[in-house]
């Protein structure tokens, strides 16, 4: 399951720092649109050296970081900016990014705990802490981020598949069809979701269902369809 990283870049406050410094990250910015974050870290060390305890020069350099791969300094960049300024949920967030990343579960979540009681309405925070709690089999609190996250944005078709997954894991498979067939709905070429609807509906003796949505996921590509098809299904599953 691939963890949704979303790093805020665009959202930007400003507390009367000096000329120089604004022009330093408005230069960082721009390069960090263009994907350019190597660019952008040179003129972020060059506004650090003039304002050290600028919250956003931390932020920002965090996000370079870790763009780049850079994820333990990423963290400490992260941590500069949350020890400047506690308040402000998105550190808290992409420093859990970062601890995601170098597979520090717990601190993961205990970032995104902190985010999301400083700001319960972006549901980004809820997906990424719902796939950790997946990874670490919390199929529950899982299940409980993802349809929070609905909640807040009921448009997001691999947020109904990842509570779905979730309702497979707790054996929930008629919940899980219909997780499903509403990511579908959504996203009408989403193999994985033809996939594991094939195997829920195997799972709930549908057996002749499950068989046709696993030949969708094969036809859309997913790799793990044609091994599922010949194992549960035989000459149902030849075209």
């Amino acid at each position: 399951m691939k963890i949704r990283l979303v790093i805020s870049i665009l959202t930007l406050f400003f507390w009367g720092c000096d000329p120089g410094t604004q022009a330093l990250k408005d230069e960082a910015r721009k390069n960090m649109q263009s994907a350019d974050f190597e660019k952008a870290l040179q003129y972020l060390e060059q506004a650090l050296n003039e304002d050290p305890n600028d919250e956003e020069i931390h932020n920002l350099r965090g996000v370079c970081l870790l763009e780049t791969g850079k994820y333990a300094a990423a963290d400490e960049a992260f941590g500069q900016a949350i020890r400047i300024n506690p308040d402000d949920y998105r550190y808290f967030y992409n420093r859990g990014n970062a601890r995601l990343e170098m597979s520090d579960l717990q601190g993961a979540i205990e970032d995104y705990n902190a985010a999301i009681l400083k700001n319960p309405e972006e549901k980004d925070m809820f997906i990424n802490r719902g796939n950790v709690y997946y990874r670490v089999e919390q199929y529950e609190q899982a299940a409980e981020d993802f349809k929070y996250a609905i909640a807040l944005d009921s448009t997001n078709a691999l947020t109904y598949f990842n509570l779905a997954k979730t309702r497979f894991m707790l054996d929930d498979f008629s919940t899980a069809v219909e997780n499903l067939k509403t990511s579908i709905n959504l996203n009408q070429k989403y193999a994985p979701a033809f996939f594991w609807l094939g195997l829920a509906q195997l799972q709930l003796d549908e057996r002749e269902e499950g068989c046709l949505t696993l030949k969708i996921a094969q036809r859309l590509g997913y790799k793990d369809a044609p091994e599922a098809i010949r194992a549960n299904c035989g000459s149902a599953g030849q075209e």
